[in-house]
């Protein structure tokens, strides 16, 4: 058994380096307190719980995982920490390596995460698409708020709309102020729009906008939110 006195993983990464453990097991004293490690996962635990600042350190770590050790990185780091302190360094790579949840091609990564994981990585993703998105409007706030709570999922975005799927009906919001944000039901979506966004294909915003299908439409003036909160509720409470 070996014992390592170190501060930081990047102190633990230089100790182990070349050196050849008769097992995994080594014990790492860590701020003063012994703890013994299986050093397989070590870097999983001790990355999320005590060194959050070193970015570059993990990236280089995560970059040469197996798939195995990678999902229970994710499971870790978007369950241990909070949302807000998730760094954009290291979920990028995540992103642009291995896409969402929603992109099949990664299903042999995201398969292996927990459910309640991929939601916290999946709300990351929505708030970064709707912050480049509404650029400092006030619908930003309003929108994340019902996709934090797990109310409704980003189905889509590109430079001129903005698909939120709430279960049973989904809001099409338009990035220029001046248009109303249109509300059609899940069924409707799905045969006339899904097609569409899942093909990341743009149409003028005029395509989504038909005021004869749509459930109802949210037109942005004085106390929007107020009536919008109470429109979200009914649809969300009762048949449509």
């Amino acid at each position: 058994m070996k014992y390592y006195d170190i501060g930081s993983i990047s102190e633990f990464l230089s100790k182990i380096k070349g050196s050849n453990p008769d097992n995994n097991n080594v014990k790492l004293v860590l701020r003063g307190n012994i703890e013994t490690v299986d050093i397989r996962n070590s870097l999983i635990k001790y990355m999320v719980g005590y060194l959050i600042d070193e970015v570059d350190k993990i990236l280089d770590i995560i970059k040469v995982y197996e798939l195995d050790l990678l999902a229970k990185f994710l499971d870790n780091y978007l369950l241990k920490l909070e949302i807000e302190e998730f760094q954009d360094e290291i979920l990028n790579y995540i992103y642009l390596t291995y896409d969402t949840p929603l992109n099949n091609s990664h299903k042999y990564l995201w398969d292996k995460v927990s459910e309640d994981a991929k939601d916290r990585y999946n709300i990351w993703y929505a708030n970064k698409k709707l912050i480049e998105f509404f650029q400092g409007d006030e619908r930003y706030e309003f929108w994340f708020r019902y996709i934090k709570d797990l109310d409704a999922k980003l189905l889509g975005v590109n430079d001129r709309q903005l698909f939120l799927d709430f279960d049973k009906f989904v809001v099409i919001e338009f990035r220029y102020i001046g248009n109303a944000a249109y509300i059609y039901s899940k069924p409707y979506y799905l045969i006339n729009y899904d097609g569409k966004v899942s093909n990341n294909r743009m149409e003028d915003d005029g395509y989504y906008k038909n005021q004869g299908s749509a459930l109802s439409r949210i037109i942005h003036r004085e106390n929007w939110q107020y009536r919008t909160t109470k429109l979200i509720w009914e649809l969300k409470n009762h048949a449509l």
